[in-house]
């Protein structure tokens, strides 16, 4: 039984460490945007846009995979019809 609760445990502590990387390139662009601008607000701006990239990456990609997947439905659909 003790066993089982430690591994709980295990998986509840990996789980916590999934917004650590937002966190640090939070810092990260906080700390670059202030040496560049000198500004707190700037830098603030400059660490949230910084965190969100990932995500900016992951949309892009999803953009263009979904219209990759339109042109293949549509050259698919078209050879159908042709009797390819």
């Amino acid at each position: 039984m003790g066993t089982m609760m430690s591994k709980e445990n295990d998986d509840n502590n990996n789980e916590n460490f999934g917004g650590s990387w937002f966190v640090g390139f939070f810092i990260l662009g906080f700390i670059g945007g202030f040496i560049y601008t000198e500004s707190i607000a700037i830098a603030i701006i400059f660490g949230i846009i910084l965190s969100m990239t990932p995500y900016i990456i992951a949309f892009v990609f999803g953009i263009i995979a979904f219209y990759v997947a339109i042109v293949i439905v549509l050259v698919l659909v078209i050879l159908a019809l042709l009797g390819l």
